[in-house]
């Protein structure tokens, strides 16, 4: 790791210098300073130089426990990187609801969780929400059935659990349960055409829409869903699954169109490939011909590793072995389309067929419209509108309806929820359940203490990132706009670049007192994440590299990254006032604030600082022109009346507390309204459109089970889609 950690130091000095050769003329009309223009490729070099090889060596794996441990590698040198912050996962706060745990498909990764399907909601008198105390027994009841396995039959079986549950609920007097579920969501669909987009926000609702080939049940495990066998060839590359038959696509008023057939999936893969939504670079780099395809290598989808043997026969082609094939098959990308209504909507296939038709006046498949798709899942959209939410409706042709226990779920869009409102609904029973924020929790404890219980946390994770190669400073109508001119524009994009800064600065947040803003002192901690996944998302299944089988990845995360830190500590030689070492940790760990020390970021902003002054002083006239441009200022916006309003000012006094504002400050920018907060950060489509210096609100759900989902997202090129949160491509 010393090896590479020098490259990348010395990769850093040699491509400095290229980075200043290129700039733009400043048009501030006052600032002499001109703002540097860079290449993509040429900033993901200076600061990931090595970052796509350590994943393609891991990648190129098939033995899962030597994958594991080199992706290890590569993720301990992204985060060393520190163009990224891990901040938080969703989930760790406290609730009520009516909702029985674990009851609907149960997965840590893809849209299965989102599922409505085996929802369960308590019928009481006087709208009784559900006991902490039966909670915890469900669950942990849940808890060692899973660990412990079942078996196919017996009374260790899947269903003589779910009897013995049943059997405990009624014991408790919970024998009736409400047929509508009614929650409340605050941002909508960006499309309904669920194969091109990589939105969780857009997936989340898709997924109770229309099945894929297998799916999760309520304890993990992967079960048929559209899909009712896979079988393998000898060396892994080639797979043959068996479709279920006489699965009915019906329209939004629960008419049937048709009957989904193999031709349906290949429909729907060509379509994620013309569509270029984001979810097709998970498969361009394994399937057979898809990357050629989607590169325009070759415009004949016939050369794309998929095939319908007959009407209820698909196969799947593969460039190696895909270690997480299983996972993988349960992820949206695998949904089936059908062909003809996607023609009568105004489609067509091919790359550029597609991107022709999508602009005429006639293409309408999967806008935000229930008449725009078909249906083969539990529920059809029955409405779908800002104005009244959304409704779905129980899809009575489905192929698996007795496992659909709701008829309705409503979801009412709302924007400004009032929260002490919102309780009294949950507790009058027109809500099923809520997050309690401080306010809530402390009139929850009061009345209601018997129901709180503590979310689970989830896999997913949210971080802060750095625009690396910041191009846009206000929206086109001038809102969300920088204070900065063209000087303290150019003195950012530098500081960014230069990692010893970027290391101070993530070191001087306070993630916790942040985190507490809106989760309360009590759980401060309880959702902070400080790698980029779960640290038990995965277990090596044998020993591997000096590490046992079944120690968990966020482990050897540890442990790689470690080494790295010891090989920095020792070259800093750092000491506290007393003359004590003072070293960098960063702890991956779930529930602390693994980064947070202001001495080390202190001291990186020292070394950061003569650095800048001694590789740019000459753009800015000089050292001691350079010095007077001095505070560095990072823009990070907001949207206005958000909880973010108040924990931007926690965020702000950390890190000025900890450099001075002469040196570093925080510019909050304010966004008026949702519209333009989202187009300034999370739905700018490029990193050229990214409108920040540094942004909290992107994250990544797993797509499937491998620690790839997670870091293939920054590989270059435009390939990983997360790059452009970081400014890139």
């Amino acid at each position: 790791m010393k090896k590479s950690r020098l490259m990348i130091l010395s990769a850093f000095a040699m491509v400095a210098v290229c980075l200043t050769g290129c700039k733009k003329t400043g048009d501030d009309g006052g600032s002499t300073v001109e703002v540097p223009e860079f290449r993509d490729s040429d900033v993901y070099r200076a600061v990931l130089r090595d970052y796509n090889t350590l994943f393609n060596e891991a990648h190129s794996s098939t033995v899962n426990a030597e994958r594991f441990v080199k992706f290890a590698d590569a993720e301990a040198y992204l985060l060393d990187s520190a163009v990224l912050l891990p901040m938080t996962t969703e989930g760790g706060r406290y609730g009520l609801s009516r909702v029985l745990p674990y009851c609907g498909p149960y997965a840590r990764y893809g849209s299965d969780s989102s599922k409505y399907k085996g929802y369960k909601i308590i019928k009481k008198d006087n709208n009784e929400l559900l006991l902490t105390e039966y909670r915890d027994t469900l669950k942990q009841n849940w808890q060692e059935a899973v660990e412990r396995g079942f078996d196919e039959e017996g009374e260790n079986s899947k269903e003589a659990f779910n009897a013995a549950e049943q059997e405990l609920l009624e014991s408790w007097g919970i024998t009736e349960y409400y047929n509508t579920y009614t929650t409340i969501f605050s941002s909508m669909p960006e499309t309904l055409d669920y194969l091109a987009t990589s939105h969780a926000g857009d997936s989340d609702v898709t997924t109770n829409l229309v099945d894929g080939l297998f799916e999760h049940d309520r304890f993990g495990d992967i079960v048929p869903a559209l899909g009712l066998t896979l079988e393998a060839n000898e060396d892994k590359m080639v797979y043959t699954i068996q479709l279920r038959e006489n699965v009915p696509w019906v329209q939004s008023n629960g008419e049937i169109y048709g009957y989904v057939t193999a031709d349906d999936f290949l429909a729907g893969f060509q379509h994620l490939l013309d569509a270029k939504g984001g979810s097709e670079d998970i498969v361009n780099s394994i399937v057979v011909g898809a990357s050629d395809y989607s590169n325009g290598r070759t415009k004949d989808f016939n050369d794309v590793g998929i095939k319908a043997l007959d009407e209820h026969t698909i196969q799947l082609s593969f460039v190696r072995e895909v270690p997480y094939i299983e996972s993988l098959l349960t992820f949206s990308i695998f949904q089936p389309m059908n062909r003809n209504f996607f023609l009568s909507k105004g489609g067509a296939f091919g790359i550029d067929e597609f991107a022709r038709a999508k602009m005429l006046a006639g293409y309408s498949y999967g806008t935000i419209d229930p008449t725009s798709i078909l249906y083969c899942g539990a529920y059809r959209l029955t409405n779908l509108t800002a104005s009244q939410g959304i409704t779905y409706t129980k899809n009575t042709s489905y192929w698996d309806i007795e496992n659909v226990t709701l008829d309705t779920i409503n979801l009412v869009y709302t924007q400004d929820t009032d929260e002490m409102l919102y309780f009294e609904q949950v507790i009058n029973g027109t809500y099923a359940g809520i997050s309690l924020s401080t306010d809530t929790l402390a009139l929850a404890r009061e009345k209601y203490a018997e129901y709180i219980y503590k979310q689970d946390t989830a896999a997913g994770t949210f971080y802060g990132a750095f625009n690396l190669n910041r191009r846009t400073y206000s929206l086109s109508r001038g809102q969300v706009a920088s204070p900065k001119d063209d000087t303290a524009k150019a003195l950012t994009k530098y500081a960014v670049l230069n990692k010893n800064f970027r290391k101070a600065f993530l070191h001087a947040i306070d993630k916790a007192s942040w985190n507490a803003n809106t989760n309360g002192e009590e759980l401060r901690e309880n959702n902070l994440r400080n790698m980029l996944g779960d640290p038990n998302f995965v277990n090596l299944p044998e020993a591997y590299g000096g590490y046992d089988a079944h120690t968990p990845y966020g482990e050897i995360v540890q442990d790689k990254l470690n080494q790295i830190l010891a090989v920095s500590n020792e070259e800093h030689a750092w000491t506290d006032g007393e003359g004590n070492p003072l070293n960098e940790t960063i702890n991956v760990s779930d529930g602390v604030d693994g980064w947070f020390d202001q001495d080390i970021a202190y001291e990186y902003y020292k070394l950061a600082k003569e650095e800048l002054l001694t590789q740019h002083a000459e753009e800015f006239g000089g050292r001691e022109a350079m010095e007077a441009a001095f505070p560095i200022q990072i823009d990070i916006v907001y949207l206005k009346n958000s909880p973010d309003q108040i924990g931007i000012q926690i965020l702000k006094a950390a890190v000025e507390q900890t450099f001075g504002r002469s040196q570093v400050t925080i510019n909050a920018v304010e966004a008026p309204n949702q519209t333009s907060y989202l187009a300034s950060t999370y739905l700018a489509a490029t990193g050229a459109e990214a409108n920040y210096d540094f942004y909290y609100g992107s994250g990544w759900i797993p797509d499937y089970g491998d620690p790839a989902t997670f870091l293939e997202t920054m590989v270059p090129g435009g390939s990983g889609y997360m790059t452009k949160v970081i400014g890139l491509w």
